[in-house]
Formats: C-alpha cells, sequence, structure tokens
C-alpha cells in the first residue's frame, strides 16, 4: 500500500484526525492554526504566510480543516 505525503492544516478540531491519519501517511506535517488569538481583520495573512510553506512541502495531499466561520479568509490565499 502506497503512503502518501500529508499535511494537515487545522484548528482545535481537526486534532482528532491525528489519531488516524498516520495510518495513510508516510510523511505528515501538523500546522496548528489558532484562529481566535488573531484580529478578524488580520486573518488572511496567516492563510498566505503558510501558502510558501505548502509549496515547499509539496504533499500528495493537503487537509484543511477549520471551524466553518475560518473559512472566509481562505479566499484570500491567492491574492496579492
Amino acid at each position: 500500500m502506497e503512503k502518501y505525503k500529508v499535511m494537515l492544516i487545522g484548528d482545535s478540531m481537526s486534532e482528532n484526525l491525528m489519531q488516524f491519519l498516520p495510518y495513510s501517511a508516510g510523511e505528515l506535517k501538523y500546522i496548528r492554526v489558532n484562529m481566535g488569538q488573531v484580529p478578524h481583520s488580520e486573518r488572511w495573512k496567516i492563510v498566505k504566510f503558510y501558502k510558501n510553506e505548502i509549496l515547499t512541502y509539496k504533499p500528495d495531499i493537503l487537509v484543511v480543516s477549520i471551524l466553518s466561520t475560518g473559512v472566509w479568509s481562505f479566499q484570500f490565499l491567492g491574492s496579492n
């Protein structure tokens, strides 16, 4: 069975996935995002910051697991 290079970007709600992902991943990188500590108007910068890390790590599978109130900030990932 092929093992994949997986990157998980998520908040506290995604931590339960960590018990299952190692069974499918040859490599696993987890980035914990705490959107609650960042002012609402600055949240898009966190997402933009991880863009370079995603492109450098080059995962086979990218899992983004955040609370639905944080989804709006991903619209800015490709901006500027």
